[in-house]
């Protein structure tokens, strides 16, 4: 075996635009990245509420009786939980005391209870981005759920009929006073406003919608009924796993990157003059192998490749284009073949591979560097070390 020209490129001496593209091509990190959250648990963003309102209903009659008459107190329950910056999800318990109106103009009420499944899309969010210290939030309401209407008022001026409805119970004269079970359908806008880290305020206006029988008369003239609430309320927001009780931006820890920035400049500098200055063999043997190596990080149980390390493998892969029969080997700088080594080996091989279309047969993963010049007879190596 002829001898062997060892070689360190750690990075390219052409800069191109892919590079310039990224925050790091210049090393200009910064401490907080406002355009990315952090990954969230199951357990974060859970939050409790209770609201109190009015509640206006509609249906059969209703024009007979001003706006201010019909207005009923109502309150509700809630739990749920923020699944992303833009969607959150709810479920809601409720109790409304209601008034309806009959032919006579003559009034009576009912109670309701209900269970709703809400979805609140923030729509400052998506049209804004997020932003941790934004104080107020507008969001839409999509909801469905149950209803229940019970506890009629009785009258003197509505007996009991002979006539019977479709199920076969008499009738009352002008509203009937048994108990109905609804579906009820939700639409609605709301306004959050943040008073500190574990309180907001918030507002809605919410449109339920139900069959007509709610209210306990069955108008053929009108195929629907229900109420109109506007209610006040305040939730609690429990702590994340980072102690934070909202989505946090992407933080980073500064000083663990100095070593590696000055860690990458050296290794340009050095790359630089390997490009300056011929390469002498002093035995004037031809080369026939040449090792490359390069060298990624990774932070401690970190298994993707981060945005910094995307250089390495960027240049990886421009010096694979000029040494196309080369092989890439991916090893481990501690020698150990574990699971995280291999779960970060096979997120090199995929950038490698899928962005920058290397064949798959040509990039080998070995824990120990000293196994592959003996166990691979390559025309030319490309060493890949993951280093912690």
């Amino acid at each position: 075996m002829k001898k062997l020209l060892t070689l360190v490129l750690l990075l390219a001496s052409s800069w191109n635009a892919f590079a310039q593209d990224e925050e790091f091509a210049s090393y200009n990190l910064k401490e907080t990245d406002i355009d990315h959250v952090m990954p969230t648990h199951f357990m974060d963003n859970w939050f409790v509420g209770v609201y109190a309102g009015t509640a206006q209903s509609w249906g059969s009659f209703t024009s007979k009786t001003s706006f201010l008459k019909k207005l009923q107190p109502t309150f509700s329950l809630t739990v749920g939980k923020a699944i992303t910056p833009v969607n959150e999800i709810r479920m809601m318990v409720n109790f409304g005391r209601n008034t309806g109106d009959t032919e006579i103009g003559k009034l009576y009420h009912f109670n309701t209870w209900g269970l709703y499944f809400d979805w609140l899309p923030n729509l400052t969010n998506l049209f804004l981005g997020y932003r941790e210290n934004r104080r107020v939030n507008f969001k839409a309401l999509v909801g469905i759920g149950g209803e229940i209407s019970a506890g009629f008022s009785g009258r003197d001026w509505n007996p009991v009929t002979d006539k019977v409805d479709e199920v076969g119970k008499p009738q009352n004269a002008y509203y009937n006073t048994r108990q109905t079970s609804l579906v009820d359908l939700r639409l609605g806008l709301g306004m959050s406003i943040r008073l500190n880290d574990k309180l907001k305020l918030n507002i809605e206006a919410v449109e339920n919608m139900l069959d007509d029988s709610r209210d306990g008369i069955q108008d053929e003239k009108n195929g629907w009924d229900g109420h109109l609430n506007l209610m006040v309320g305040v939730t609690y927001h429990f702590k994340n796993a980072d102690k934070a009780r909202q989505f946090s931006y992407v933080r980073r820890d500064l000083q663990r990157y100095e070593p590696l920035i000055k860690e990458a400049e050296d290794l340009r500098a050095k790359a630089d003059d390997a490009e300056r200055k011929p390469i002498i063999i002093e035995n004037h043997q031809q080369v026939d192998k040449q090792v490359i190596y390069t060298m990624i990080s990774f932070d401690p149980e970190e298994t993707d490749v981060e945005r910094l390390q995307q250089t390495n493998v960027y240049t990886t892969a421009q010096t694979w284009k000029q040494l196309p029969e080369a092989d890439i080997y991916i090893v481990n700088a501690s020698k150990k073949n574990d699971k995280t080594f291999r779960k970060r080996a096979e997120s090199i091989k995929d950038v490698l591979s899928d962005r920058w279309q290397i064949p798959e047969k040509q990039i080998k993963v070995e824990a120990n560097e000293a196994d592959v010049l003996t166990k691979y007879n390559s025309r030319h190596y490309i060493i890949f070390i993951i280093n912690e």
